[in-house]
């Protein structure tokens, strides 16, 4: 991937303008978390939310191994000889692939609208891991997968990394060794055009993919069930995603989304990572929202203080995002500017809920 020139004085300046516009729009229409119900208040609200975004995860999880099964299905028809399936069947491989696409798109979405929630409590943040964060054998770290993925024809994808990047690597094309056998292209997003994207995908590693992930969220969504959350598991949670929030304003920097074909992220590419942070910051207005009422018998000014920045932080995330949905192209320079800020305040921020905890006799390093 080449390298932007982020320091340039006419791009600098211009990223700081429109940062600055869009944080004096955000701070002026800051919204309140979605309210719960009055059964479902503090930290039963939070797990209220965590169990309907399984739900409705687990929903789409089964919606995209059925239509990746019908695909399979249709391999089978020609020997997993690509080129005669695209021939043959052309119109009941692109159904099929836009019904997992789309399957997909709603499994990110209802994950990432819990995200900040599951990847930052104990007891459900190897899901994160495994669904969503986990790197592949090959990448190495301590962030590698715990799973093996097995596909039907029998072979086995020693930790390939998370099922969400393995999913979109080879429905959008991204992996290599994902495509199915030939590099088969089709126009898939029917824009006229073969481009971006328009190749068949192995149907064994989708179909594996989509078992795996049907099991993973089966188990998170249990998991989720029996999750009695607590008020430690609030402030946890907060002060290590609110430090992450610049790190997904450098994803989305990095994504196809602003460098184009610069870019060289396998993922990324069918969501923006900036529409999935709007859903993140969701999450943790929901998170803070479960401990709000005790934090403000502590110490008021310093939670309204964390509310203030919380809410205004999200409605940059809301308006960049809305803003790219509508047209806009964002420059590296301009994503810079809001990670920069994103994680000053996301630094600053962690430190209020630290503080917080303390005085509520809440050890987080315990």
């Amino acid at each position: 991937m080449q390298n932007h020139t982020e320091n340039a004085p006419h791009a600098g300046a211009r990223a700081l303008l429109a940062f600055a516009m869009l944080l004096l729009t955000a701070c002026s229409s800051s919204s309140a978390p979605p309210a719960a119900s009055a059964a479902q208040t503090g930290m039963n609200g939070v797990k209220a939310h965590v169990v309907g975004r399984s739900a409705a995860l687990s929903r789409a999880a089964a919606a995209l191994r059925t239509a990746a099964q019908a695909y399979l299905e249709l391999g089978r028809t020609t020997n997993f000889d690509y080129a005669a399936l695209a021939e043959k069947s052309n119109k009941d491989v692109l159904k099929r692939i836009l019904e997992a696409r789309e399957a997909w798109r709603n499994a990110s979405t209802a994950y990432a609208q819990m995200e900040g929630i599951v990847a930052g409590v104990p007891a459900l943040a190897d899901f994160d891991l495994i669904l969503d964060t986990g790197t592949s054998e090959e990448e190495g770290d301590e962030s590698v997968v715990p799973f093996d993925l097995k596909l039907p024809d029998g072979r086995t994808l020693p930790k390939p990394g998370n099922l969400f990047g393995v999913l979109e690597g080879t429905l959008w094309g991204t992996v290599a060794k994902y495509h199915g056998t030939g590099n088969v292209k089709l126009d898939l997003d029917g824009d006229g055009a073969v481009g971006f994207g328009d190749v068949l995908p192995d149907a064994n590693v989708l179909v594996g993919a989509a078992d795996a992930l049907v099991d993973y969220v089966g188990q998170l969504e249990r998991a989720a069930g029996e999750w009695q959350p607590t008020d430690k598991d609030a402030y946890l949670a907060l002060t290590i995603m609110l430090p992450s929030i610049g790190d997904y304003f450098t994803a989305w920097k990095e994504s196809r989304f602003v460098a184009g074909d610069d870019s060289a992220h396998t993922d990324y590419v069918a969501i923006s990572r900036v529409t999935d942070l709007d859903a993140v910051m969701m999450s943790l207005k929901i998170l803070f929202a479960g401990v709000e009422p005790q934090l403000n018998q502590i110490d008021a000014q310093s939670a309204g203080k964390l509310n203030t920045e919380l809410n205004a932080l999200a409605d940059v995330v809301s308006q960049t995002a809305k803003a790219e949905a509508d047209g806009k192209h964002f420059t590296p320079a301009e994503a810079s500017a809001l990670a920069d800020r994103a994680m000053r305040s996301g630094e600053q921020m962690a430190d209020i809920v630290t503080t917080l905890a303390q005085k509520t006799g809440i050890k987080l390093d315990e």
